[in-house]
């Protein structure tokens, strides 16, 4: 368990450090792909590390015949700790890159002092590229395509997730048309 623990927390040291280096001095254009690559990287380090023994040999406390048991169990929380540390930097991750809120706060503190309202805020945010890059993003990722004549159309992985999606929204009792502007279309989204 000891040996488990280590090699999670080790495993995404490893990846937070060569992450942070990859993204300051590369600066890579696939942002997303580098990051699921450098995981991955990791991964396979620490399930060799894992299994070969190069980290901690902590085995030889406990009896002969439960060893291959707890090498699985062992391997599992090793994984598992290794996958949840690295969901919950993805959502460090996405909020730094793409949250739109904290980016307002920048501006309007760059304003700091200066007369500054929703309406001037509104005027300085590229609300167009917001979409755009939203746009693309999901194209990338699978989730929609765009045809011939620039149509969007959500393909059946995009089904499966807003499927997710909606449960949760509707779980949560959350509004999934808050910021759409034609009320005609935001009565029809549920």
């Amino acid at each position: 368990m000891t040996r488990s623990l280590l090699l999670a927390c080790l495993g995404f040291i490893i990846f937070l450090i060569t992450h942070f280096f990859i993204f300051y001095f590369i600066n890579p254009t696939n942002k997303v792909n580098s990051l699921l690559v450098t995981f991955s990287f990791v991964f396979i380090i620490i399930c060799l590390a894992y299994w070969y023994g190069l980290f901690l040999n902590i085995d030889n406390l406990i009896e002969k015949k439960y060893i291959r048991f707890k090498k699985f169990i062992g391997f599992f929380i090793t994984i598992l700790i290794l996958v949840l540390l690295f969901i919950g930097y993805l959502e460090f991750y996405f909020t730094v890159d793409r949250s739109i809120t904290f980016r307002m706060l920048i501006l309007i503190d760059h304003f700091q002092g200066s007369p500054l309202n929703s309406e001037k805020l509104l005027a300085l945010y590229d609300t167009d590229k917001v979409i755009q890059t939203r746009v693309s993003d999901l194209e990338f990722g699978g989730y929609l395509v765009i045809n011939d004549n620039s149509e969007l159309s959500v393909t059946k992985k995009g089904k499966i997730i807003l499927s997710i999606y909606k449960f949760a929204l509707e779980l949560l009792n959350f509004s999934p048309n808050e910021f759409v502007k034609d009320p005609n279309i935001a009565k029809k989204l549920y």
